[in-house]
């Protein structure tokens, strides 16, 4: 595409103005200089109307050169303060704001995953499914305990059926009932604590105030 310059005809007034230039000199209209730039013509016309730069008549029409334009416009032009150029990608900078992204969208996870846990944990309150932890290890300590005993003593138990017995399934059915007897009691032992826990559900206050269901 020709520039304004290139478009010029050949008359003495026009070869004259050139002759002002060094040989090779581009010249051109705003939006063309705006192009060389790499800037939007607005800017090129406030730098016009503010005098940073300046233009030059050729053929009757105002024309800037490119070269002296740019001069002048290094020198009177001052960067804008809050312009900032990004971050080359891959920089420290770049990574810190990868990292501090990825923090906050694992820190939304884990706040959501709370408050999903939160609220099933409420429903089953509600329901009647939860009870102080200290409820649960005492029953479980005094189960183990009546279990414990109940072994302990098989042999006292034990101990006068198997007397004076002389047949191997005599044996085994005393063994069988003495078993059956330890393990009766157990299974009655884990029924009252069952119901201990229930009980306990029943009656649990949460520690955030939340009303016991009923």
């Amino acid at each position: 595409m020709k520039t304004e310059c290139e478009k010029l005809k050949k008359t003495p007034e026009n070869e004259a103005q050139a002759s002002l230039l060094p040989p090779g000199r581009k010249i051109g209209t705003k939006s063309e200089y705006a192009r060389h730039r790499d800037c939007s013509p607005s800017a090129v016309t406030r730098a016009l109307a503010e005098g940073r730069i300046t233009t030059i008549k050729v053929n009757g029409r105002d024309l800037i050169d490119f070269e002296a334009a740019d001069a002048a416009w290094s020198v009177s032009t001052r960067p804008r303060i809050d312009a900032h150029p990004p971050p080359p990608r891959g920089s420290r900078q770049d990574d810190a704001t990868a990292t501090a992204r990825d923090e906050l969208r694992d820190l939304r996870i884990a706040r959501e995953r709370l408050a999903v846990e939160k609220a099933a944990m409420e429903l089953d309150i509600r329901a009647g499914l939860l009870c102080e932890r200290s409820e649960v290890d005492f029953v479980l300590a005094d189960v183990g305990t009546r279990l414990l005993a109940a072994f302990e003593g098989l042999p006292d138990r034990l101990a006068p059926l198997l007397f004076g017995l002389a047949t191997m399934g005599a044996m085994h059915n005393a063994l069988e009932t003495g078993l059956r007897t330890v393990l009766d009691d157990f299974a009655d032992s884990l029924s009252r604590a069952a119901r201990t826990l229930n009980a306990a559900a029943q009656t649990y206050e949460p520690e955030d105030g939340s009303p016991p269901h009923g």
